[in-house]
């Protein structure tokens, strides 16, 4: 037993005195690995990754909602707990049906609200597209799309075409 109890007091200690933020960033960038892998598994049919990295997957999203101060109620946390209410919902589903688009569309999710964390709560930018200069002889390149970060997902994926998850 000693082995255990060190491991567990390594666990404790290894996050201790970090960031909050810098953790909630772990969270997102953890369960969008997961859903990836789960994702991965589902093509090759393997049952037990799908599930392993599924469980893990929705075991980090239930984090984040209860990451969430119970204290608030503005409408930015309302929107948070019901969009990550919904995720939970849906993700378990994909154990039985094996549809890869529950997946792609949690992930979307996920990925949105992780770049908005970066930006808006750690105040780190975004990374700018590389650009390459087009030879004399060659056509320019198109100019890089900006995306302006919004909590209106579910109306995007709507006027989209695709299923949103109903919040």
């Amino acid at each position: 037993m000693p082995a255990e109890s060190g491991y567990s007091t390594y666990q404790n200690q290894l996050y201790d005195g970090m960031d909050s933020k810098r953790l909630i960033l772990m969270l997102y960038d953890g369960a969008l690995k997961h859903l990836k892998l789960t994702k991965e598994a589902l093509e090759v049919n393997n049952i037990e990754k799908r599930g392993d990295h599924l469980g893990r997957a929705i075991a980090i999203i239930a984090e984040l909602n209860a990451s969430l101060n119970p204290d608030m109620d503005d409408d930015g946390t309302k929107f948070l707990r019901g969009l990550y209410a919904s995720i939970l919902c849906e993700l378990p589903k994909v154990a039985v049906d094996n549809d890869p688009t529950t997946l792609d569309l949690a992930s979307s999710y996920l990925e949105k609200l992780r770049e908005i964390w970066k930006t808006s709560v750690m105040g780190i930018e975004p990374a700018k597209p590389v650009v390459k200069e087009a030879k004399p002889d060659q056509a320019k390149p198109a100019k890089p799309v900006q995306v302006a970060a919004s909590n209106r997902y579910a109306g995007q994926y709507a006027a989209s075409g695709r299923r949103a998850f109903s919040v």
